[in-house]
Formats: structure tokens, C-alpha cells, sequence
């Protein structure tokens, strides 16, 4: 009896034994197969891993590309601002001297403006120094004559024509010829007329008192001649000195003196005992009465 029992135990222990063993490879197994699982899954996150590392190597050489890319472009750009810069200054440089050329061009233009008026006036005045002023000028240059000439006195570039009389060895510049029989010219006229003169020199006229102006106002002394012939036909002359006449904003004013002591007309216009004293006296007109006498 006591020998099957402890065989039972025996054979009990080696069952607890073997489950136990059981159990155990059991365990192995699982930890064997957990170890299997566990491996793979390293294996598949060190293949992503590796996957993931190789885009991000790829990140990051297309990152280090576009990099160089912006540092080769900064580097254009620095480039191409400092050519700007450089553009700039030779543009600046470029307006200054625009500006100073073109400053030079306006003074030239101005010159070359001051030097024709310069010209012009230079061919002007070699012009009337080849010209006559009046008809003693055209006695020097030759003519004896008496007759109509062309004269060009001071402000008058156009010239004016004007009877040059020749009388004991001078020649006169006439600039009144009246005919009392054989009148042909209305002289009653206005200030305008006088002003600018009418008439024909080759018959009655009155030569212009610009023109009158213009001969007594340029530097020369001028002595002023009446010749007057009578009914009988007989002449008489008187001469006086000294003859001008004003401008227009003086009215023309008369200077008359000197009556020479050789004349045989009498001194009708300067003498103090006159009423037809000349001296001093402004033109008048039938539309313009600047004398002092009473009408």
C-alpha cells in the first residue's frame, strides 16, 4: 500500500514536474514568438527609419541646394545692386554734365545772339558810314548838281529822298519848296502828315519832321537857309547858325540863332522885335496848336 502511494506521489510530482516544464517551454515559446514579433517590428521601423532618413537626406540636399541657390542669387542681386549704384553715379555724373552743356549751349546761344545783333549793328553803321547823311556829304563824294538825291539821316536805314540845292559853292539839304503862283500841295495839313512828310522834292514838298529830327539830332551843327522870292522875282536869303529840331515828345521843338549879318532877307524869326519869333517855339498843326500866339 505504502509503495503505491509514494509511486502515485511519485508519478504526481513528475506530472507537476512536466506540466511545470510544460508551462515553461510554454512561456519560451511565447517569449520566443514575442521575440520573433518584437524583431520584425525593429526590422520594419529600421526600414522606415532608413526610408525616412534617406528622404530626409533628400530634404535636406534639396534644402542645401536651394540654399546655395539663394546664396547665389543674394550674391547676383548684391551684384547687380552695386552695378545700380555704379549706373547711378555715371547717370548723375551724366546729368551734371547734360545740365552744364546745356547751360553752356543757352549762354553760346545767347552769344551767338549778342554777336549777330553785334554784326547787324557792326554792318549798320559800316553801312551808314558808306552812306550820306545829308547833301554836304553828297557834295564830298562829288556831285555839283542840284537835283533829287537819296540820303540817309541818322534812324533812317531806309533813306528818304530830298532836293539838294547848290549855292555859292555849297549844297544844300532843302526841306521846304513852296511855290506862292503855282501851289500844287495842300500844306494846310495835319500833325501826322508834318510828322512824316508829303510832297514830291522834285516839285513842293516838306521833307518830314522826323527826317528833320533825325539830320539835326546826330552830332552835326546845321546852319538854316530861307530863300524867298518876290512878285518882281526878285530873291532874298537870310541865314541863321545854329538850326535844330526836337522829337516828337518834345513837339518838335525849334532851336534857331545866329542870324548871320550877311543875309538880306531881315531876320523875321528870331529877332526880339518880331512877332514870328521861331526860336524855342513847338510845331503846330491845324489839329494840334502848340504855339503861344492868338489865332
Amino acid at each position: 500500500q505504502e509503495t503505491v502511494t509514494e509511486r502515485d506521489q511519485i508519478v504526481h510530482e513528475l506530472q507537476n514536474k512536466i506540466q511545470q516544464q510544460e508551462e515553461i517551454l510554454q512561456e519560451k515559446e511565447e517569449l520566443l514568438r514575442g521575440k520573433c514579433l518584437f524583431e520584425e517590428e525593429l526590422r520594419e521601423v529600421q526600414k522606415g527609419k532608413s526610408q525616412v532618413g534617406e528622404a530626409a537626406t533628400a530634404q535636406l540636399q534639396d534644402v542645401e541646394e536651394s540654399y546655395a541657390n539663394c546664396v547665389s542669387q543674394v550674391k547676383n542681386l548684391t551684384q547687380h545692386n552695386e552695378e545700380i549704384t555704379s549706373l547711378n553715379s555715371q547717370l548723375q555724373v551724366n546729368n551734371t554734365l547734360l545740365e552744364n552743356i546745356t547751360q553752356h549751349t543757352q549762354q553760346s546761344r545767347e552769344l551767338m545772339t549778342e554777336l549777330s545783333d553785334c554784326q547787324q549793328n557792326l554792318t549798320q553803321i559800316e553801312k551808314r558810314s558808306r552812306l550820306v547823311r545829308d547833301c554836304t556829304d553828297i557834295q564830298y563824294k562829288g556831285a555839283t548838281e542840284s537835283g533829287v538825291y537819296q540820303i540817309f539821316p541818322q534812324s533812317s536805314a531806309g533813306g528818304v529822298s530830298v532836293l539838294c540845292k547848290t549855292q555859292e559853292g555849297h549844297m544844300w539839304t532843302v526841306f521846304l519848296v513852296r511855290q506862292r503862283e503855282t501851289t500844287q500841295v495842300n500844306f494846310t495839313r495835319t500833325w501826322h502828315d508834318y510828322k512824316t512828310g508829303f510832297g514830291d522834292p522834285s516839285g513842293e514838298y516838306w521833307l518830314g519832321n522826323d527826317n528833320l529830327h533825325a539830320l539835326t539830332s546826330g552830332g552835326h551843327r546845321y546852319r538854316f537857309r530861307v530863300i524867298a522870292t518876290n512878285l518882281l522875282g526878285e530873291q532874298r536869303s537870310a541865314v541863321w547858325e545854329t538850326f535844330s529840331v526836337a522829337n516828337e515828345a518834345s513837339k518838335y521843338r525849334v532851336t534857331l540863332g545866329g542870324y548871320s549879318s550877311t543875309s538880306t532877307l531881315g531876320d523875321a524869326l528870331t529877332s526880339q522885335h518880331t512877332w514870328a519869333l521861331m526860336d524855342g517855339m513847338s510845331f503846330t498843326t491845324v489839329d494840334r496848336d502848340h504855339d503861344t500866339w492868338s489865332d
